[in-house]
């Protein structure tokens, strides 16, 4: 998303730089991306600090004292120094794509305190999470909110966010090629994961249940034969934890597509399951339709099933007839695309209109 926003701004001759915090997610650098714009990248973390993509994920739950301590010895010691020695008179203004987990909790306090106004640029789908209170995203004290569409414009405003805080900019991500991707030749279903564990919705072993039970009924139905099943996890998932919950003959089943980029795996896909995640919105932009799994106590997480843009699965005789309408040639867009231009304005304005919000704040702390 801020590849295109840098892009812009550089057009417009604004100077700016990129602290990258990647490696904490087990992503490389995104030098590349910024290369077009000429944007400085400087990664905030060592490269030994980098890790592998399938390690184990940390056990026991996000707010444990041993998270906790961790947190507080990574940032004292390393992320704190790294940022303020970056941060000066010069820095107009900040825009960060979170500011309630942590690091960016920390992040935006130091902000405050250095009196540098920043900008929220929505990195993803926004419901509430279990547990929320104060920490909630959006609530950090952000100058502006750059909101993907009029649905995130509203669930921001039900949090009593200022109203002239809220602007609707679209996302810069999907400011290109809007076609519908050609459905592949053999019908192929990915089930793509994140971390609700992390989310609060359940625990870890709920998580990995959930998609186990699915792989085996998926597996076990008439329907399935003749079907690709591919796996993507999160970064911050371990795939092995998912196929570990399988018998060995079920795992020769599944194709893992970790490697893959994102736009790869859906053009290689015919439809998406998905638990809680953006990618369901990506899928659907691409001409893909989605399925969402329900999570146990809390259902279907969003609003993709209730806006009847996605099939609710249920995981018991009537997911094989369900699998099978999913895989189908869509014959009626009608209500995804309504849901699209309500999630995604400005498609092929965004990266401007992003870049004219910050530049417009910048200019208005210059003017004090």
């Amino acid at each position: 998303m801020l590849a295109p926003v840098a892009k812009e701004l550089a057009r417009q001759g604004v100077e700016r730089r990129l602290l990258s915090l990647t490696a904490l997610r087990g992503f490389r650098s995104p030098q590349p991306e910024f290369a077009p714009s000429a944007t400085p990248v400087e990664s905030l973390t060592p490269s030994w600090f980098e890790r592998e993509r399938d390690s184990k994920a940390v056990s026991g739950s996000p707010t444990s004292s041993r998270r906790r301590w961790l947190r507080r010895l990574l940032w004292s010691l390393l992320l704190g120094p790294a940022i303020r020695r970056r941060l000066d008179d010069a820095s107009a203004i900040a825009v960060v794509p979170n500011d309630s987990a942590f690091p960016y909790d920390r992040i935006v306090r130091l902000l405050h305190r250095l009196g540098i106004p920043y900008l929220l640029l929505q990195e993803g789908i926004r419901f509430p999470l279990p547990g929320e209170t104060d920490s909630r995203y959006g609530l950090g004290g952000a100058a502006a909110l750059a909101v993907w569409g009029e649905a995130s414009a509203a669930h921001f405003a039900s949090l009593d966010i200022a109203h002239d805080t809220i602007h609707v900019t679209g996302n810069p991500r999907f400011d290109g090629d809007t076609a519908l991707a050609a459905r592949p030749a053999q019908p192929t279903l990915a089930l793509v994961t994140n971390p609700i564990d992390d989310q609060g919705f359940c625990s870890q072993g709920e998580k990995l249940a959930l998609a186990a039970e699915f792989v085996r009924r998926f597996l076990a139905a008439r329907t399935s034969d003749g079907v690709r099943l591919l796996l993507r996890t999160h970064p911050g998932e371990s795939r092995g934890s998912y196929l570990e919950l399988l018998a060995s003959e079920q795992r020769a089943r599944v194709e893992v597509a970790n490697h893959e980029n994102l736009d790869a795996l859906l053009d290689d896909s015919t439809a998406v399951v998905v638990m809680a995640s953006t990618v369901g919105l990506e899928a659907l932009r691409r001409g893909r339709p989605i399925a969402v799994l329900p999570i146990p106590g809390h259902g279907y997480v969003h609003d993709y099933v209730a806006r009847r843009a996605a099939i609710g699965l249920v995981l018991d005789s009537a997911l094989p007839q369900q699998v099978e309408e999913l895989l189908a040639p869509p014959t009626d867009r009608r209500a995804v695309d309504r849901y699209l231009e309500s999630h995604l304005a400005h498609r092929g304005f965004a990266a401007e209109r992003v870049a004219g919000l910050i530049i417009a704040g910048m200019e208005d702390r210059c003017s004090r």
